[in-house]
């Protein structure tokens, strides 16, 4: 099901895979669509098809009004805990009543096998100093 370029989800939108989670969540939650007041997505590699603010992009296709925005996160591996932070602290501190928060991450098919290398581990690693170390928290990798 989750094989990068073969699995059964390989040709979805991402958009689609976001809208059926928050969809359902929604409709469990006992809510309409348009009790939401804010949808944060968290979203690694934010790019081609997950690219301009896919949490606006779920958020209209889940049958939200327009008046219900958008953030979309790039935490990398944490960009699903970040939304829900996010989320959870608009509704402690801002005084926000319903808030829904979720991620979605392709990056089987984004990445290609020349640049995942660095993320496997090995017997044989090299340390890699990542280009831009405020963007990939310790600026660190360890490259094949």
């Amino acid at each position: 099901m989750g094989k990068a370029y073969r699995g059964a989800f390989n040709d979805t939108q991402p958009q689609a895979l976001a809208v059926h989670a928050i969809s359902h969540a929604v409709s469990r939650a006992g809510l309409e669509p348009g009790d939401v007041e804010d949808l944060v997505w968290g979203c690694a590699l934010q790019q081609g098809s997950t690219s301009s603010n896919i949490a606006r992009q779920a958020a209209i296709r889940a049958g939200m009004p327009t008046s219900v925005a958008g953030m979309s996160i790039d935490r990398q591996c944490a960009s699903g805990l970040m939304a829900v932070a996010t989320a959870a602290k608009q509704i402690v501190h801002d005084g926000m009543d319903i808030a829904v928060a979720g991620a979605i991450a392709r990056l089987g098919v984004l990445l290609d096998k020349g640049t995942t290398r660095g993320f496997y581990a090995a017997d044989d690693v090299r340390p890699y100093t990542c280009p831009h170390p405020d963007r990939r928290g310790s600026g660190r990798l360890f490259r094949l």
